[in-house]
């Protein structure tokens, strides 16, 4: 449940902007914590598999220090072996995805831990046609990187596409992976 008080307090600007800081910030450092502690690792044996010095590590861990690069935090994702969403989002939406800050919030599962069967089978998907590329190069571009999606088109952010619900297959287990 949000707190009114709360919601009053960030209509002032300076309050809002130093309240999204300090959670982004602390929320980065507890979730590098947490992982780190899941696989049982030192500050020293996570750098050796992050591939980063330990000093960074230290540095990422501490909630004041709040530089941290997405390419970091690209680099410990894919390191670890699981997935980074870094988005703008309203802050409705910013409560309610920061109100838990317990270290079981933070605590995530790597691909072969993931519960595939808790996905819905259902995606959203836009009903307008794609537009054509300029080039049949950028749309092989984006091909390349991105197999399961189609390119990017101008969105209104207000209304944006319709959108059906679909049924899509559920994503293959990580053993069945193995084994292909």
């Amino acid at each position: 449940m949000l707190d009114l008080k709360k919601i009053k307090r960030l209509e002032d600007k300076s309050y809002r902007d130093e309240y999204m800081s300090s959670h982004v910030t602390t929320g980065i450092a507890y979730q590098i914590q947490a992982l780190r502690s899941k696989l049982g690792l030192t500050q020293k044996e996570f750098a050796v598999l992050v591939n980063k010095p330990q000093s960074v590590i230290s540095r990422l861990e501490n909630t004041e220090y709040g530089k941290v690069s997405v390419q970091t935090l690209l680099d410990i994702a894919v390191a670890v072996d699981v997935a980074l969403s870094v988005r703008f989002v309203s802050y409705p939406d910013f409560l309610v995805q920061t109100q838990d800050v317990s270290p079981s919030a933070y605590c995530i599962d790597r691909f072969a831990e993931s519960k595939w069967a808790e996905i819905p089978n259902k995606a959203v998907v836009p009903t307008q046609t794609q537009p054509q590329p300029k080039h049949q190069n950028e749309n092989d571009k984006w091909k390349k990187h991105h197999p399961y999606k189609q390119p990017p088109q101008p969105k209104d952010c207000v209304q944006g596409p319709k959108a059906i619900l679909t049924s899509i297959p559920t994503p293959p287990t990580y053993e069945s992976r193995l084994s292909m």
